[in-house]
């Protein structure tokens, strides 16, 4: 269970952050509705993953990989339940999603950036919102874990 309401005050940048995010990923996702009780940190927070979806150095699969790795390190469910989601909107390949567990040290600065979301997730006691139940590519049982269950 969240630590903090999944239930923002109803501003018009609420509404807004809402539209877009179901338009975009089919859900309001929760690390959203933590972030709309404070409008600057919602927008800090946007700019910020504006400013990384931007990055094009290095090869999008590696990326993406270190960040389900560091996800799984720390134990962030959520993190790696939308992890799953996106490799497949990413038109990632299965097979090496699946092996991203196995994999050891990326050097990809994309970890530092794992590391902060899953962070801030698990203290906002977020846990998996489902989008890998929608995936190709299923999550163990031992991968499903919440947040605290650490």
């Amino acid at each position: 269970m969240a630590r903090i309401s999944l239930h923002p005050p109803r501003t018009l940048l609420w509404r807004v952050a809402e539209w877009y995010s179901r338009r975009r990923y089919g859900a309001v996702l929760d690390p959203g509705r933590v972030y709309g009780h404070h409008p600057r940190v919602a927008l800090s927070i946007v700019r910020l993953e504006r400013g990384v979806a931007k990055w094009k150095a290095g090869d999008p699969l590696l990326k993406h990989l270190a960040v389900m790795v560091a996800a799984t390190r720390i134990g962030c469910s959520w993190c790696v339940d939308f992890g799953y989601w996106e490799a497949e909107d990413l038109d990632l390949p299965a097979d090496k999603v699946r092996k991203a567990l196995a994999w050891r040290d990326h050097p990809v600065a994309l970890v530092a950036l794992a590391n902060h979301r899953s962070r801030v997730n698990a203290g906002f006691g977020l846990s998996s919102q489902g989008f890998s139940d929608r995936c190709v590519v299923p999550l163990t049982g031992s991968r499903r874990r919440g947040a605290g269950d650490g």
